[in-house]
């Protein structure tokens, strides 16, 4: 039976609710797996990011909402919870910026936990990649291993193709050692989309970088349910390895715990029975003497 760090006893059944709550990455890895058992079968793409990297216009772009916004876009923090519109078979959610606050963080990472494809995005008009994002891949890479099987990175804002290119070479140098396999990498222009679409201007479709984009995403998710559901289970074995191992190393602490005060008892036992030897040694020496006398 498990036991606080004052020896008392825990009831078995409170112990997964303890270990919640003193410990955030089990607390994650049981919450995933819960939300896992909910997925219908339809396949998930999820963007991430820093706040203002146009993850919302993309996600409006790819979902053909090129007028009225479907997923809100503002100078302003404008995302703050994860947002879902199913379109053509897909669900594509919208996640807060990685930057704003912890609030937004966690919401962040609950709507890329069983994402099946996630898209990273970058505003080329803010130069290469900023600490805080390849701090932000590197966390990503150790919550979903295989990452690179399912992750793109899309560069928003490619108006220019000099400063495009220059700058998308610049982020691939720093993609290529977090992963074993570098990303593909997008260049996406929303504004070339819509006035491609508004003036039915087939090159401008074509700068806009999406028709590439959607076909990427089109040969990815062409994939059977069976297949899908291989990828999530093999995602939640991982989980499931994870809290078993976790919870091996808190059984393992706490038998080391119980054996500490089975040596401490015992300690204790074997003074007292000296102590009462001592006593009753004494005791009959005295009333030797006494006899004696």
């Amino acid at each position: 039976m498990p036991t606080t760090a004052a020896g008392q006893y825990v009831p078995d059944e409170n112990l997964l609710i303890q270990l919640a709550h003193r410990y955030p990455e089990f607390k994650r890895l049981r919450q995933e797996l819960e939300e896992s058992a909910n997925l219908g079968p339809l396949p998930r793409i999820a963007v991430c990011g820093l706040m203002n990297a146009g993850k919302s216009a993309l996600l409006n772009g790819l979902t053909g909402n090129l007028e009225k916004e479907f997923f809100e876009t503002k100078v302003i923090r404008a995302t703050t919870q994860v947002q879902e519109l199913e379109h053509e078979g897909r669900i594509y959610l919208d996640t807060p910026g990685i930057d704003a606050c912890d609030e937004d963080d966690q919401q962040a990472w609950l709507g890329l936990a069983n994402a099946d494809v996630i898209l990273f995005v970058h505003n080329l008009r803010t130069g290469t990649l900023e600490e805080i994002e390849t701090t932000f891949l590197r966390e990503l890479i150790r919550r979903r291993p295989n990452l690179e099987q399912h992750l793109l990175v899309v560069l928003t804002h490619a108006e220019s193709a000099t400063q495009q290119q220059r700058r998308e070479q610049a982020i691939r140098d720093i993609l290529i050692p977090l992963f074993e396999l570098a990303p593909p990498i997008f260049a996406t222009s929303f504004s070339a989309l819509r006035s491609g679409v508004q003036k039915r201007n087939a090159k401008l479709l074509e700068l806009s970088g999406y028709n590439r984009l959607n076909d990427h995403l089109d040969a990815q998710l062409n994939l059977s349910t069976k297949n899908l559901r291989d990828q999530r289970i093999d995602r939640n074995k991982y989980r499931y390895i994870e809290l078993e191992r976790f919870l091996n190393q808190q059984i393992a602490e706490r038998k080391e715990h119980l054996l500490r005060i089975e040596e401490i008892q015992s300690s204790t036992l074997d003074q007292l029975k000296s102590s009462v030897q001592n006593l009753f040694t004494s005791t009959i020496q005295g009333l030797a003497r006494c006899q004696a006398d």
